[in-house]
């Protein structure tokens, strides 16, 4: 197969790993909204029970799914740098220049000197950085959420009935 073709065929695949990346939590928060009504209303327990166990379940699927498209979507960029790097001569280069145009590279971090102030000196902030982290930390949240409320329903089943909450 033709180099060029193989390089069209594996930015495509990357691209489109880096939609379903995103996708990926966006479908699971909205499912896990309708799940939630379930089991924060006034359902019986075991369907209480049953939606609150489900989105447990959606939260660990989204985010081992997320976690894949990542390091597919990261391999296939890691190719396309490579191939970019030794095939593609940037348009403005000249004769022996050795000038490539690179279109898939790492992005550049923050220019921002607090932002790198504050990174330098508190790592974990370095999290706060990607969205890809902070997605990850949210559907995380959302999985905890889901095993209280579980764990309310199984031990004080009346507890989050609305009944109950207002008196």
């Amino acid at each position: 197969m033709n180099e060029e073709v193989t390089y069209q065929v594996v930015a495509a695949r990357r691209l489109n790993q880096e939609t379903m990346l995103w996708q990926v939590p966006s479908l699971s928060l909205a499912g896990q909204a309708f799940l939630f009504s379930v089991s924060l209303g006034n359902s019986s327990v075991l369907s209480r029970l049953m939606a609150s166990g489900l989105s447990i379940l959606i939260s660990i699927l989204a985010i081992h799914l997320m976690v894949r498209h990542r390091s597919l979507e990261i391999a296939d960029s890691k190719w396309l740098q490579s191939y970019e790097e030794t095939h593609r001569p940037h348009p403005k280069a000249s004769g022996t220049s050795k000038q490539f145009y690179v279109v898939h590279k790492k992005p550049v971090h923050s220019h921002n000197r607090f932002a790198r102030w504050l990174i330098k000196r508190f790592p974990p902030i370095k999290w706060f950085e990607s969205s890809y982290h902070i997605w990850l930390i949210g559907l995380n949240l959302v999985g905890l959420v889901a095993v209280l409320v579980f764990a309310i329903t199984l031990i004080h089943p009346g507890l989050l009935h609305a009944s109950a909450a207002i008196k």
